[in-house]
């Protein structure tokens, strides 16, 4: 199962968080050893699994992030991590559409990205 079909999985998990069917869970505690994400579950714990997708979608976004990156043009400045216009801009999230809308839409964007 490729990253983005595994972001779509516990997408749509999310939307049901409370009321899991076993096998839901049973790929829930799989994701859990596959990206090494430490998850204890408690009995009668109503929020544990659904705490455990959204820890599960961060890792796999991360995933995204690294390969999506490999070909980008541009870098954040000195590592920054910074929102700007409602957009989380690091060197994790940077990609040419990223860019090229800051350089569209933010004048100040030379403070935080250039050109590799």
């Amino acid at each position: 199962m490729g990253n983005q079909e595994i972001y779509d999985n516990l997408k749509a998990l999310q939307n049901r968080a409370f009321s899991l069917s076993n096998n839901d869970k049973k790929l829930i505690r799989s994701l859990s050893k596959e990206f090494d994400i430490e998850f204890v579950e408690r009995e009668n714990c109503k929020h544990c699994f659904a705490n455990q997708i959204n820890f599960l979608m961060d890792a796999v976004k991360v995933h995204f992030d690294v390969i999506e990156n490999l070909n980008c043009d541009y870098v954040v400045i000195d590592n920054m991590d910074v929102t700007i216009m409602g957009k989380r801009v690091n060197n994790n999230t940077i990609t040419n559409e990223l860019a090229h809308f800051l350089i569209n839409n933010f004048r100040h964007h030379q403070k935080y990205i250039r050109l590799k």
